[in-house]
């Protein structure tokens, strides 16, 4: 019951946040996750929060926002989890997670739709999460056991580092078993055995040539539109081949294609054989270089097919193995060394950053938030950190450039569970 992304699990009556946007429609905020507070291990700032219940985390993800935006993010069910709780999705039509703009370059296997700003996800990857207490650590003092160790600043952070590793695992080394850097252009790449996994693989990768063959005809039929109506014209008479070609090459292989439409429930849903040696062919067939030349000027090389491929590979490796690690039923689509590559995506202490300097960016309830702009100053005197979400791969976070969304809450709020009262702060680099 604790969580980050997805959607609630809540009474039917959870009060959804909805906030007037720079429109003045009101529009849904995006769910970020919640915490089952009866989940919360003993600590030394334990009696701050409620013994149970639990709290619900809304931000205005969409883009659409002004600065009203920042309050009433936060919702709050006393009590224990019942048996008619059951997912809640938002009570209005909710915008794409990071605006519709940003979706485009995000998900780029789904521009193909004819309208893809339907398709775009309206919530985040569901990440379940595990609570720990970190004690803050302050400087030594003389006589402490540690103080010949260093300045006793050093000799704090070094503490820290140790109560981190304890509680996450050892940092994480980046491991490319997954990614389409340097991977071999001669032949065709194939990340893992088993691969394409299941029915997600291949939605991503039949996403990614349709939309490249959609970009292609526009292209093509916009410079058709710029010729002169001759009835023998050499040029003309070449693009209209080649959009034929483009059709013809679809309807050839209309079967195959559709598994480029996944509902969210068969994602996970592993690939028959017949299914993966079509797919495993279609794929040869590109790096073969079965469709025409593109016409489109993309700038850079790796961006056009054959080259490209390789990258579509590399992304319908990921989230076919995420979704098949997302159900019990589908571990056993992924090899070991797929999850171990997986790890550096959803550790917090990553290598080689965090053995030379300690740098981490940490999710965080209490405690100190991280300052990036001003925001920590301006809130700390008079407000407690409720909740510190940074950027995150694993969950699709961005966060700008490495910031952090914060929600405060005043001590007189909290003391009276006045939760609807916290505030929310958004900054990055």
């Amino acid at each position: 019951m604790s969580f980050f992304g997805g959607v609630p699990l809540a009474p039917d009556d959870l009060d959804w946040p909805m906030i007037h946007n720079r429109k003045g429609l009101l529009e849904p905020l995006t769910f970020m996750g919640q915490v089952d507070l009866a989940a919360l291990p003993d600590g030394p700032a334990r009696s701050l929060l409620p013994t149970n219940g639990y709290l619900y985390f809304f931000a205005p993800m969409s883009g659409n926002f002004d600065g009203d935006a920042s309050h009433f993010v936060v919702r709050y069910v006393e009590g224990k989890a019942r048996n008619d709780w059951g997912p809640q999705h938002n009570p209005g039509f909710l915008e794409p997670i990071d605006g519709a703009e940003n979706a485009r370059y995000r998900y780029p296997w789904l521009t193909w739709h004819d309208k893809p700003e339907k398709v775009y996800p309206r919530f985040y990857p569901r990440i379940e999460i595990e609570l720990g207490w970190l004690e803050d650590v302050a400087e030594v003092e003389e006589g402490d056991p540690d103080a010949g160790d260093g300045f006793p600043w050093e000799v704090a952070k070094q503490r820290r580092r140790q109560q981190l590793v304890a509680f996450h695992g050892a940092p994480v080394s980046w491991n490319d078993a997954l990614s389409g850097h340097d991977k071999p252009t001669d032949r065709l790449w194939i990340p893992f055995e088993g691969f394409p996994t299941n029915r997600r693989t291949a939605e991503v990768l039949l996403g990614y040539l349709k939309s490249y063959i959609k970009e292609e005809t526009a292209g093509i039929r916009a410079r058709l539109d710029t010729l002169p109506a001759r009835l023998e014209d050499p040029e003309g008479a070449r693009l209209s081949a080649l959009l034929e070609r483009y059709a013809q090459f679809e309807k050839d292989r209309w079967r195959i294609f559709q598994l480029a439409t996944t509902g969210e429930a068969q994602r996970g849903k592993a690939l028959d054989e017949n299914q993966r040696t079509d797919l495993l062919a279609l794929l040869e067939e590109l790096r073969a270089g079965a469709l025409p030349e593109g016409v489109l000027e993309r700038h850079y090389i790796q961006k056009r097919l054959p080259m490209v491929l390789n990258d579509w590979i590399a992304r319908a490796a990921v989230e076919g193995a995420e979704s098949a690690l997302a159900n019990p039923d589908g571990i056993a689509q992924v090899p070991d060394a797929v999850v171990e590559a997986l790890r550096y995506r959803h550790s917090v202490l990553r290598d080689p950053d965090f053995s030379k300097n300690g740098s981490y960016a940490q999710h965080q309830m209490l405690g100190r938030g991280v300052a990036i702009q001003d925001a920590a100053e301006l809130m700390a005197p008079e407000h407690i950190l409720l909740l510190q979400l940074r950027w995150d791969n694993a969950l699709d976070w961005h966060m700008g450039d490495a910031g952090a969304a914060q929600y405060w809450i005043r001590p007189a709020d909290l003391a009276a569970r006045r939760f609807e009262n916290t505030v929310l702060t958004f900054e990055s680099h």
